[in-house]
């Protein structure tokens, strides 16, 4: 009975048979630490898609507005319109809640309603959307409508948009800084997070994270620098006006405030992360695959020559990245190769009082994108490797 004395806030009661606690929260100098043991999803229950898509928007030869290269967003709005970003366009698609294509608003270009670069489309209210230009550094307004608006243009060295706050302000990713390749074997690139006003001018620095990691193999001239194996990513979101952080050390999140405050640290079970043979194998096998070295000896002989100077992490980052649904859930995808790595399988997903819940399997060439509304949304890949937009319901029980 003491476990349950020590923590008003776990989700399940002692004694009488029934389960123990799943998690449990304490201060450490003003700052919650919520650790979760197991999952409180018993075995074999939880949350999971449809047993079928219930929308599939694609086709591999045809009508343009249908095909799709490298989607980047896909959300769907209250009325079941599904907006829809890839690089095969410079603007946002809408198609109906059938999947017939509605139109576009955007393209390529430097004036009013266009964009440099790919935008990233986020949720602002109610059905418009925020669409970040990285290229211009620029974030757009788009109106249920159709209506594009410029809000906001950033200074230069502004490396990625993490999204927009209630008040209007942005918190951003600036660039990172060059590792010193004869001294440092292994590097993680500072990326320092800032909170900027409506107008783009510097509010504060949230502060500064580990980002990618680097290794350096060789010296001198001989120096190679290449992403390193199971790379470590700084991993980011905003769930209200809360910076979400993981640096994918280990298992766990942080939550600040936009002026740096560490409000929650959420640490939570994962199983074992032990690197393998066979996952290094399976690691150079894939990059070999995606170079075309199968069929060019002396390039496969170059490739092996670098994987054999290489190291290896002794575990695998326990996450990927991370997205937050409608209800304020953090999704925290399985750990993926980010250049040739299969879409993770699991989500493991921790609710808004940092409890871990449990896993949901998604599909087989599955990577979502967008939870809301009790549907999921993301990117399809069927056998050839042509692109669809696939939504799913989610069925939670709630």
């Amino acid at each position: 009975m003491l476990a349950c004395a020590i923590m008003a806030s776990t989700i399940v009661a002692c004694g009488g048979g029934e389960r123990q606690p799943t998690f449990a929260v304490r201060d450490s100098a003003g700052v919650a630490i919520v650790e979760s043991a197991h999952p409180a999803w018993p075995h074999g229950a939880g949350w999971h898609l449809s047993p079928q898509p219930v929308l599939r928007i694609g086709s591999v030869e045809g009508d343009t507005a249908y095909q799709f290269s490298s989607i980047r967003s896909a959300l769907r709005l209250s009325d079941g319109r599904i907006a829809v970003v890839s690089t095969a366009q410079h603007g946002v698609r809408f198609y109906d809640s059938t999947g017939r294509f509605l139109r576009q608003v955007g393209r390529a270009g430097g004036g009013p309603g266009e964009f440099q670069g790919v935008p990233m489309l986020q949720r602002w209210r109610g059905d418009s959307l925020m669409a970040f230009d990285g290229r211009s550094r620029s974030a757009s307004i788009v109106s249920p409508t159709g209506a594009i608006q410029t809000v906001v243009v950033l200074e230069k060295g502004t490396a990625g948009w993490i999204g927009r706050l209630s008040d209007g302000s942005y918190l951003v990713s600036i660039g990172g800084f060059s590792p010193v390749m004869d001294t440092i074997p292994d590097y993680r690139m500072p990326t320092p997070i800032r909170h900027v006003d409506s107008a783009g001018a510097l509010i504060d620095t949230v502060g500064v994270f580990p980002g990618v990691e680097f290794q350096i193999t060789g010296q001198g001239r001989g120096a190679m620098v290449g992403i390193a194996p199971f790379a470590r990513y700084l991993a980011t979101a905003i769930v209200g006006d809360v910076l979400v952080v993981g640096t994918q050390e280990s298992p766990e999140v942080d939550e600040y405030r936009a002026d740096g405050q560490l409000l929650r640290r959420i640490r939570f079970a994962t199983g074992d992360r032990t690197m393998t043979d066979s996952l290094k194998a399976a690691h150079r096998e894939h990059y070999l695959s995606f170079a075309g070295a199968g069929d060019n000896p002396s390039q496969r002989q170059m490739l092996e020559a670098i994987f054999r100077a290489q190291s290896y992490p002794a575990e695998v980052p326990p996450y990927g990245q991370v997205l937050v649904d409608d209800a304020g859930d953090l999704w925290l995808a399985d750990y993926e190769e980010r250049v040739v790595g299969p879409d993770p399988g699991h989500w493991t997903v921790i609710d808004r009082t940092g409890r871990l819940l449990g896993a949901v399997a998604m599909p087989e060439r599955f990577l979502p994108l967008d939870i809301a509304g009790g549907y999921v949304v993301g990117r399809w890949k069927d056998d050839l490797d042509v692109e669809y937009v696939v939504v799913y319901r989610l069925e939670t029980g709630r």
